[in-house]
Order: structure tokens, then C-alpha cells, then sequence
């Protein structure tokens, strides 16, 4: 579309027209009011959705009287603009122990009292269950050398080198390699095939050489509060996914996919890569060949939360999270919920799990039915748990103070329902895709 500069078109003009509600999407249009003076009835946020936040969302009638977060969950460093956000509001937040590499983790002392266990899974029949300080000599080898990525300098690797390659440079065992995907690949919802080693190194560097994002929190009204928070000033329209975006050299005209036309002085577009490479959203002119070549070489995985409800807890009490490293597991990654003193009158749960999959793991359960998955992860507690010893029953010296683990109930004696929610193209059609295959 092309603007007459001496009569502009009829339609409202917009100071700034953004696309997209998740929190960039609302951290845009709040800063432009709340940092650049702009007033709230000049910008506009389009979202192609039926609900604001993007991959924040929060499910209510699962537990009743808890927000179950089906999206983002963490808060991951101390010194980050969602940590000083959420003070700046006055939204509690506490710290939780560390239990996934790929958040820095395993720390080698408690939060709290949380800690957490890993589990190696052995088809001899040698199953182990370690504690995060556990002296285990291939345990030790792959903490140490995934904490050393931080003292690695990234311009001595090239970008076709993977975290992969690093990992087999160690020499780790196989049950070591699945537990670095697992715990680490996992957490950052890619592989370590797909993970960049220089960006890796970067993100280390980070969270142990520089200092700056130690430790990793949960908000006690969940996630939802900062999505409340950022969408209050701001004109959002909700079931407007964006399908043009033709820009002149003063103004910008956006279409809907129903049609409707947006005017603005600007547009800042926040949607995923996915989005901006699929052809959903058309560029006038074209998006630069640069960009188009950085989006060739993204991805975005599946994501799967698996979440169980028990009538009592069937884990030691102050467990935080596992890794578990094992083929025949649909889950990687578990983290546990005590929310005995939190459900509404009525509620059966006192307690709910969280499985946390992407990549491989999470193509893996789509591809089987919402019962046979919970059947499943179910029998993956049971097996787990059926492991425990004194010394896994708290994180302090040999387990002191923990509970006996024969006072521990079995998880399917317990178990009440589970859901699962899938972060994929038939539920979010403008997050992810499942076709969106990686680069070899």
C-alpha cells in the first residue's frame, strides 16, 4: 500500500501496531508507554490467538484453587528483567533448588531444603538412583564438564560445532550422554545435535563465570501475574492474526487474515520464528535475505507437559525435581508440587507433577494416546520411586531428617488424573510447528 503523505488514509494511525501478545509482545507495548511516553490509546497489539500471553498460560480447573502453569513456569537467573520486574510489582518469588543442567544445575547444596535425585536407567538390570551430590565417578565427569563449558572461549569453535561434539569429546559413558539430553538439551527444549556449542558456551559463561543470573525462582501467583500486569494499559485485539505487512518510508498498513486493515507510524512483529519463515505472514517488501537466512537455520521443537495429580504425595517431601536418564521413559525431566495447604474445598489432589518434554521426547508422546501416556508415567514414578533409599529421603548428609522411604505411598495408588498440553500447530497454530524440522 502506498500513502499519500499530503492525504493520509482515513484509518486511525497508530504510533506503533504490535503483533503479537506473548511477554515481548506485552513487555513492547508496556515500555512504550511506561518508558517512551507514548499513550496507551497509540499503540495497538494484535494477537492471533483467543487468549493473551503466548506460551504463558495457566489452566484453573485442574487443581482446583491452583494456577497450573501449561506454559512458562520459571523464572531463570537473579538479575534478569522478568526477576526485577516481578519486585518492582511486588510479586513474590521464590527460590527453588537448581536440579537441570540446563539450568545450571546440579547445585551442590540445597535450596531450601529441595534438592534433587537423578535416575539412570539400566537394561541389566543396574538401575541407579543418584543424589545431586553423589560421588558417582561418571556423574561427577559430566557435571564437571558441563560445568567447565563457562572457562571455554566460543571463537575457538566454529558454528558448525554442536554441544554434541563437546560431549563426545569427554568420553562419557552412554548413560552419561543420555543424561546430558536428558537434563540439559532437554531444559533448553532442543538436542544437543541442534544446540550450538558457541552459544552454550555463552549462556555458561553467564550463569557461572560472570555471576550476574545465579539461581532460579517460581512466582507464587504463577506466571499469569506478569501477563496481568503487562496487559493493563494496553488495546488488545485478540483472534487477529496478521496475515500482510506492507510498509512505505513514513507508514505501515497490516491485514488481517478477516481482512480488517491497521495503519501505524511503526510495527514491531514479535511472533516465533516459525511464523515469521512459514509463510503465515507476508512482507511487502520481502523480509532482507540476511534475515531470511538466520530464520532458515532456527527451529522450534514440540513441547509437551505431562501433568499427573495424586491424592497424597508419592515423593520424598522437600524433593524439588529428577532427571532421568533412561530409553524407555516418556519423561526427562520431572519436577513435584506440594499444594496441600493451596487447593480449594472440594478438591481431591493434594499434590501434582510436572513432565517436561520436547524435541524427541515430546514427538514421542504425540504420537500415543492421553492414556497411554499417563499409564505410562505413572509406571515411570512407580519404577523410580521403588528405588529409594534413606540417603535420597532429603538432601542433607545420608538423608537425615527425611522420612522413611517404605512411608511413602506408591504414585499409581495415589493417582487421581493427568493432562497433558501440547504446545503444537492444532492447539497454537501461531506458536510452533510440527514440520518446522531443524537444519542437518
Amino acid at each position: 500500500m502506498q500513502f499519500d503523505e499530503q492525504n493520509p488514509p482515513s484509518l486511525k494511525i497508530y504510533n506503533c501496531v504490535v503483533i503479537g501478545s506473548g511477554i515481548s509482545g506485552l513487555q513492547t507495548a508496556y515500555s512504550l508507554q511506561h518508558s517512551h511516553g507514548l499513550r496507551a490509546e497509540d499503540v495497538l497489539v494484535l494477537e492471533a490467538q483467543d487468549y493473551i500471553g503466548g506460551r504463558v498460560k495457566q489452566v484453573t480447573s485442574f487443581v482446583k484453587g491452583v494456577n497450573v502453569d501449561v506454559g512458562a513456569e520459571f523464572l531463570h537467573g537473579s538479575n534478569t528483567e522478568l526477576t526485577r520486574f516481578a519486585d518492582e510489582h511486588n510479586e513474590h518469588t521464590k527460590e527453588m533448588y537448581c536440579w537441570a543442567h540446563g539450568d545450571g544445575g546440579p547445585l551442590q547444596h540445597t535450596v531450601d531444603q529441595g534438592y534433587g535425585l537423578y535416575y539412570v536407567g539400566s537394561k541389566s538390570g543396574n538401575s541407579r538412583l543418584l543424589r545431586y551430590d553423589s560421588t558417582s565417578e561418571d556423574f561427577v565427569k559430566l557435571n564437571e564438564g558441563l560445568w567447565s563449558l563457562a572457562d571455554l572461549n566460543e571463537d575457538d569453535y566454529s558454528d558448525e560445532h554442536s554441544l554434541l561434539d563437546y560431549l563426545s569429546s569427554l568420553q562419557l559413558s552412554d548413560d552419561m550422554m543420555r543424561m546430558a539430553e536428558a537434563g540439559y538439551a532437554n531444559t533448553l527444549c532442543s538436542t544437543a545435535k541442534d544446540l550450538s556449542l558457541r552459544r552454550v558456551i555463552k549462556w555458561s559463561r553467564l550463569w557461572h563465570a560472570e555471576g550476574e543470573e545465579d539461581g532460579d525462582f517460581s512466582l507464587d501467583n504463577s506466571y499469569g501475574c506478569v501477563v496481568d500486569i503487562l496487559r493493563r494499559p494496553c488495546k488488545i485485539e485478540i483472534n487477529s492474526p496478521v496475515r500482510e505487512i506492507c510498509y512505505a518510508d513514513t507508514l505501515v498498513t497490516l491485514r488481517t487474515v478477516g481482512g480488517v486493515e491497521y495503519v501505524a507510524k511503526c510495527a514491531v512483529v514479535t511472533s516465533s520464528p516459525h511464523v515469521l519463515k512459514s509463510g503465515l505472514m507476508r512482507f511487502e517488501p520481502p523480509l532482507s535475505q540476511d534475515l531470511q537466512a538466520s530464520l532458515s537455520t532456527t527451529c522450534m521443537h514440540n513441547i509437551v507437559k505431562v501433568i499427573m495429580k495424586f491424592k497424597h504425595r508419592p515423593w520424598p517431601k522437600h524433593l524439588s525435581g529428577m532427571v532421568l536418564s533412561d530409553n524407555t521413559f516418556l519423561l526427562p525431566e520431572i519436577w513435584f508440587k506440594d499444594v496441600s495447604d493451596k487447593t480449594a474445598p472440594g478438591e481431591e489432589a493434594r499434590a501434582y507433577a510436572v513432565g517436561f518434554t520436547t524435541a524427541a521426547y515430546a514427538d514421542k508422546v504425540a504420537t500415543m494416546s492421553k492414556d497411554e501416556v499417563l499409564r505410562s508415567c505413572v509406571e515411570q514414578l512407580d519404577v523410580v520411586f521403588s528405588h529409594l533409599e534413606p540417603q535420597h529421603m532429603s538432601g542433607s548428609v545420608d538423608g537425615e531428617g527425611g522420612e522413611r522411604p517404605d512411608s511413602i505411598p506408591k504414585p499409581s495408588e495415589e493417582f487421581l488424573d493427568g493432562m497433558l498440553w501440547e504446545w503444537n500447530p492444532i492447539r497454537h497454530p501461531y506458536i510452533g510447528n510440527l514440520r518446522d524440522v531443524c537444519p542437518s
